[in-house]
């Protein structure tokens, strides 16, 4: 839709409509009232009613807005009848009024070069027929009356010729002007939705999906209580010291190539990928909503993870990673203006965060709490007890594979 509709279709046609249909109504009034006193005295009627017949066909033309054709079936008849009635009564008070009506509605009617060929037909034939038809007595008084009315035909029609191409020129000229602003305005909005396409693919990038929704809704700063969240950390083990062998452009393409591809891994497990940390990667399931066997897609995800890496070797080097993973309460939001980001806090998430530091490279190591929900899905091997910094003793489990006749519903 345009958002500058033309102006002269607003200003001009409209005007124009409204007068015509304001001059057809109130010529079929007339025409019918004069056609019902020629009935009263008995009277031919046969003129008066092709006039109306005309001006009924005009009003429907004038439905469909096709102006031209519809001044056409208006000003016709009436020229008729106009050129009767000088043949019959010559040029008085009653016939020029009537010309000089008929020009001026043709210059505004009509399109220019039509206008012009009308008038000029009507000039002619109202002179042809008062020169022929009046008494030769007369003669002289009527040539001098005809070349007035003639320059007045003239004048009239060079003025309201010149008004209304000037007025059609105006309006052309406004016209093109909001065209070019409307295109200018769909330039700008096209842009504009580019744009807000990217913003929307950046945040969806950052952010979880119900967490942009909440964002969009006016919630500045999404946060939630999770009962029961899962939470994974990934460390690259020896990272730094083979960090030091590699030139920049080889290292940064190298933790791209791997995040991406645990990415793709989180993806296809259902799993919210919160951020990396230097050479580490936190992942989380039950967050910003709690799925069906959260525990257990995150724990598919870290096997997965484990024999991915197992097998992987780039740039002739060879790396291992260390896998923690843990469940509990948690509190997940935003948090910042500038840069922000989808984080959790919690003391599950730290001890997660504990068990990937502490554990063993190639090995997944979990909490008890975690080994008693899957213990009857997954197998593991106690570690034993550990002391974990900032939090004490923890007895650790390992994360072995999956049973042969795992059941298929999670332990509750």
């Amino acid at each position: 839709m345009s958002l500058f509709q033309p102006a002269d279709k607003n200003a001009v046609e409209k005007t124009r409509l409204r007068i015509l249909w304001f001059i057809v109504g109130l010529s079929a009034a007339g025409e019918a009232g004069l056609i019902m006193l020629d009935v009263l005295r008995d009277r031919d009627i046969t003129n008066n009613l092709l006039i109306l017949l005309c001006l009924v066909a005009s009003g429907i033309i004038l439905t469909t807005r096709r102006i031209p054709l519809a001044a056409y079936f208006v000003l016709i008849p009436f020229a008729i009848d106009f050129m009767r009635v000088v043949v019959t009564e010559g040029v008085d008070t009653r016939a020029l009024p009537l010309l000089f009506l008929l020009v001026v509605e043709a210059v505004y009617f009509l399109p220019t070069f039509h206008a012009l060929f009308y008038v000029g037909a009507l000039t002619l034939a109202f002179n042809t027929a008062a020169l022929m038809f009046t008494p030769e007595a007369e003669l002289n008084q009527v040539g001098r009356l005809l070349v007035v009315t003639d320059a007045i035909v003239v004048g009239i029609t060079a003025i309201f010729t010149t008004v209304f191409v000037s007025m059609k020129r105006y309006f052309g000229s406004l016209t093109e002007q909001n065209e070019h602003l409307d295109e200018l305005v769909r330039e700008r909005t096209s842009e504009l939705e580019v744009e807000r396409e990217r913003s929307d693919q950046l945040l969806h990038s950052i952010l979880p999906e119900k967490i942009v929704q909440r964002i969009k809704e006016g919630e500045a700063s999404p946060v939630d209580r999770m009962e029961s969240a899962s939470v994974l950390f990934a460390d690259l083990s020896g990272f730094t010291k083979l960090s030091q062998t590699m030139e920049p452009d080889e290292l940064v393409t190298m933790l791209n190539d791997i995040f991406s591809e645990m990415d793709r891994l989180a993806d296809r497990h259902g799993l919210e990928k919160i951020k990396t940390i230097g050479d580490a990667y936190m992942v989380a399931a039950g967050v910003p909503e709690v799925g069906e066997d959260d525990l257990v897609r995150l724990a598919e995800f870290a096997l997965d993870l484990r024999d991915l890496f197992a097998r992987s070797t780039r740039f002739g080097q060879s790396y291992g990673l260390r896998i923690g993973l843990n469940c509990g309460p948690v509190v997940a939001g935003v948090i910042g203006e500038r840069k922000f980001m989808y984080d959790l806090w919690g003391e599950t998430v730290n001890v997660a965060s504990r068990m990937e530091s502490h554990g063993l490279e190639g090995h997944i190591q979990t909490t008890e709490h975690v080994q008693q929900l899957l213990r009857d899905r997954y197998d593991f091997s106690r570690r034993g007890v550990i002391d974990v910094a900032g939090i004490g003793k923890m007895d650790a489990w390992l994360l072995d594979g999956r049973r042969v006749c795992a059941p298929t519903q999670t332990a509750a």
